[in-house]
Order: C-alpha cells, then sequence, then structure tokens
C-alpha cells in the first residue's frame, strides 16, 4: 500500500473527514473514495463523523440565514429611501389633510363641542399636530394646555419639560401631571415602550373644535366617493 494512502485510512479511522483528508494530504475525494471503500469505521470514528456533519449544517444554517438577514436588510432600507423621496416637504393643503386624518384616527370627537383633544406618545406625532393647530387652525398661543401622563419611575419633571421643548408650550399652561401605570409598565420593562409617557393637547375653542369635526366630515367624504 502506497504509503499516502497508509496515512489517509489511518486519518479516516480516527473519524477525520474527507475534506480534512483531502486538505492535509492534497489528494482529491475522488480517490479518498476509492482507497476507502472497504473501510469499515469503529463507532467513535462514527461518531466523530456524525458531530462533524451536524455542526457543518449547522454552520451552513446560521450562514445562510446571516446572508438572507443581510439581503433583507439592505432590501428593506432600499425599499425605504426610496419611500423617503416621495414625502420631502408638507404644503398647507397636505398639512390640513395630515393633521385631518391624525384628529379623526387619535383625537376626541364624541361629545365634544368646545375643545380639541389629541394625545399621542410619539413626539414625531405631536409635533406635527401642533404645526397643523397653529398653521392651519391658526390658534391663539395661549389657549394651549398640555397634559402629561407619565408612568411609576419616571422623571416627571425631565418629562415635563421633554413636552414644553417639544410643544413649544410654555410650561406655565401645563395641568398636573397623571402618574398611572400604563399596560406596557404592566411586565418587565416599566417605560420601555413609552419614555416619554403621553401627551395630551387640548384646545379650548369653539370654533377651532367645530371647524376640525367639518374637515373630518369633508375627508371621509372625499374617502368614500
Amino acid at each position: 500500500m502506497h504509503p499516502q494512502q497508509a496515512q489517509a485510512r489511518r486519518l479516516r479511522l480516527q473519524g477525520k473527514s474527507y475534506n480534512e483528508i483531502s486538505r492535509a494530504l492534497g489528494v482529491s475525494k475522488s480517490t479518498l473514495s476509492t482507497w476507502f471503500r472497504s473501510l469499515t469505521l469503529s463507532k467513535r470514528a462514527q461518531s466523530r463523523l456524525r458531530q462533524r456533519m451536524r455542526a457543518g449544517s449547522l454552520r451552513g444554517l446560521l450562514k445562510k440565514n446571516k446572508r438572507q438577514t443581510a439581503d433583507a436588510i439592505e432590501r428593506h432600507e432600499r425599499w425605504r429611501s426610496d419611500a423617503r423621496t416621495k414625502i420631502v416637504t408638507l404644503s398647507a393643503h397636505d398639512l390640513r389633510v395630515v393633521g385631518t386624518a391624525l384628529y379623526w384616527a387619535e383625537g376626541t370627537k364624541r361629545g365634544v363641542r368646545h375643545a380639541l383633544a389629541f394625545a399621542n406618545a410619539d413626539p414625531v406625532v405631536i409635533r406635527c399636530m401642533m404645526r397643523f393647530f397653529r398653521e392651519i387652525l391658526k390658534v391663539p398661543e395661549e389657549k394651549f394646555r398640555i397634559a402629561v401622563h407619565a408612568y411609576a419611575g419616571m422623571d416627571l419633571e425631565r418629562t415635563v419639560t421633554f413636552w414644553s421643548r417639544c410643544t413649544g408650550v410654555p410650561r406655565s399652561q401645563f395641568h398636573k401631571t397623571y402618574v398611572g401605570v400604563s399596560r406596557a409598565s404592566r411586565h418587565m420593562r416599566p417605560v420601555a415602550r413609552l419614555p416619554h409617557g403621553t401627551a395630551h393637547i387640548k384646545v379650548y375653542d369653539t370654533q377651532c373644535c367645530q371647524y376640525v369635526l367639518g374637515l373630518i366630515e369633508g375627508l371621509s367624504n372625499a374617502t368614500l366617493s
């Protein structure tokens, strides 16, 4: 038996894989297959090979999943990047429609005649609504009132300051902060989902209130037509 063949058989009997032996000796796997045709492996060698096969399959699966995840992230960012270019600025008409839709979805409507009330935990949404109130409804600054709903464990001073800066409404026009228990805080992480609590914007103005209700009716009719 050729010395290289004998060495290959010894490695195989130790439980080495075809790839390991091929790399170590520089022999093709087809040649190794011929050399090992009548070779019987011990249970220990068979066990090692099975373990390597499972580990190799797992590595291959992880590599495939990692590649698929990276590809998905790239696709998602490409789609989002393309969508971002579709909306760059808001005209007065756009702001009127956006503000009306937001109030329709999140604002208080039932039983309302003299005041508007809108609540949200997202600072971007709150800033958008403040633009709607100021630029479209022309709400006088002194008519804004803000009520903050905070949750256990929050720094109330910091929370109120945050919403004052976000809305541009002075703290003197803030109601007393309400401290409660959020649905998110009933489980393991108290303020993970609502780090600033919720800001409730209130505008006590009958004309503005009726105007917004009219805008909602107009949007509803336009949507249904």
